[in-house]
């Protein structure tokens, strides 16, 4: 598996634009004028924005920055348009920024413990999908944590859930909907999955296919009918209430729709 970059084909959201979430450590599309990362280095504590150089994260604006010491991402900006960009204030959660760690690329290096970036703001999911939707997720994780989170949302009324354990106990588990039969599909992690990096799909289209996805390969599919209800709640990235990222995470795009 190549460095994940912008290299490949066209920009991401140029060939398949109106994404609800969109976190990469590449460009995602042509008229994105943002950054890519926050970043504050540890020798004084001092941030900074680090954008794209050719499409590609400016690896060499965040070598320079940081110096001797170690980055961490206080935000991981939105390229999808809506402006979610994902935030920590508290120094102690904030993911480590490596510039090699995942096949050689820049990613975020969570710790398992308590790192997490999550929306600024609580939101309403529903504004943005409830009953399609895909997701793609690049990412490595450590085989020694045993419950994986990818993201994780939840609304004011308990179950209701919009979920990604890369892991739980050996199984990728993906809800969407509410936490229970009808929005949830799990599957048995495949051989070599641990301590690799992977491209992770999952999805579900309008004739209520839900589906995982991993390295091109179809796991498992099943019809599921819960959808997202119309709620606000916060949607964390790397972690949620018990269930912790440990591992590195490159790109997470989220679209509303199934785009098959």
């Amino acid at each position: 598996m190549p460095p994940y970059s912008a290299a490949v084909a066209g920009l991401l959201l140029d060939i398949n634009p109106n994404a609800a979430f969109a976190y990469s450590f590449r460009k995602l599309r042509t008229t994105y004028a943002g950054s890519a990362v926050r970043i504050r280095r540890s020798s004084d504590n001092a941030e900074q924005d680090i954008g794209f150089v050719s499409n590609n994260f400016d690896i060499a604006s965040a070598t320079t920055f940081i110096g001797g010491g170690s980055g961490f991402l206080t935000a991981w900006y939105d390229q999808s348009g809506n402006g979610l960009n994902i935030t920590q204030a508290t120094a102690g959660a904030q993911p480590i920024y490596s510039a090699t760690g995942l096949v050689g690329g820049p990613a975020a290096q969570f710790d398992g413990v308590d790192d997490l970036l999550f929306t600024a703001s609580p939101i309403n999911l529903s504004t943005f999908l409830s009953t399609n939707c895909t997701v793609l997720v690049v990412l490595q994780q450590d085989g020694t944590n045993a419950t994986n989170n990818v993201f994780a949302w939840t609304g004011s009324t308990f179950g209701t859930t919009f979920v990604l354990h890369a892991t739980y106990s050996d199984v990728i588990y993906f809800d969407l909907g509410t936490n229970g039969v009808n929005g949830r599909i799990n599957v048995a992690q495949p051989a070599g999955w641990d301590d690799n990096p992977h491209i992770l799909e999952c999805y579900r289209d309008s004739g209520d296919v839900q589906g995982i996805v991993v390295d091109g390969v179809s796991l498992i599919t099943g019809t599921r009918t819960d959808d997202i209800v119309s709620e606000t709640g916060n949607i964390g990235f790397g972690s949620g209430a018990t269930a912790l990222l440990k591992g590195l995470l490159t790109e997470i795009v989220i679209w509303g729709t199934d785009l098959g």
